[in-house]
């Protein structure tokens, strides 16, 4: 009871009157900021991309040339898009965006299936993503493949598939799956059993569309060309 006693004397005198005993008379310390985490500023906010859709079939002249510019400018390993505005086959559609009446960004979309062990599934294939070297960093990609993505859910596709880098493709919902193989003469059972079975794409990236669940075992086959 001293103790408790003289505590309390010492408190009454280190503390203004009618505050706790817990009273700390130091204001707290402002927080520091990092370098990582620069101060907030204020400023316009970026108005909405605009996405253009456009069916492959409806594709003239002029566009097919703009079509073709920008592949050559973003894809310079591949020689295809010399003489035409896809790689292996055409797709069915395809979403634009311009600037200044210019295009600088665009990507295409193939209706494809896809067969596991135990049924069909209907996806998105994407291709031919782009953006012109002046106008990257500004959200061109996210913004064609959210338009896409829309477009795909409303016909009740149940994925969307692309082949590419996870760091370019993972802010837009798609994950790197390992299951996902080319089409052979065999089915998928026998394929297990030949002598050289093809190996699975090593870039596929997938992201759902509606509720479905991509298996997470066994072969998935594209049938046909890739995209």
């Amino acid at each position: 009871r001293a103790c408790s006693s003289l505590l309390h004397t010492l408190h009454s005198f280190c503390r203004p009157t009618g505050c706790p005993l817990w009273y700390d008379p130091l204001p707290p310390s402002p927080p520091t900021r990092t370098r990582m985490e620069p101060a907030a500023t204020a400023g316009p906010v970026p108005p909405p991309i605009d996405t253009e859709y456009i069916a492959d079939v409806d594709v003239d002249d002029a566009l097919d040339a703009e079509l073709r510019a920008l592949l050559n400018l973003c894809f310079t390993k591949a020689t295809c898009f010399r003489t035409k505005r896809y790689n292996h086959e055409l797709p069915q559609h395809r979403w634009c965006i311009k600037h200044a009446g210019k295009l600088v960004a665009h990507c295409a979309v193939h209706e494809k299936h896809v067969r596991s062990s135990e049924r069909v599934l209907s996806i998105a294939g994407i291709a031919e993503v782009c953006v012109h070297p002046e106008h990257r960093g500004r959200g061109h990609v996210q913004a064609l493949l959210k338009a896409a993505h829309l477009f795909g859910k409303q016909r009740g596709w149940e994925f969307s598939v692309l082949f590419g880098k996870a760091m370019f493709y993972q802010s837009s919902g798609y994950k790197c799956i390992d299951n996902l193989y080319p089409d052979t003469p065999a089915d998928t059972e026998a394929a297990d059993q030949l002598s050289d079975p093809p190996a699975p794409y090593q870039d596929a990236m997938v992201c759902p569309l509606q509720e479905a669940v991509w298996p997470r075992t066994g072969r998935v086959v594209l049938p046909g060309l890739d995209f």
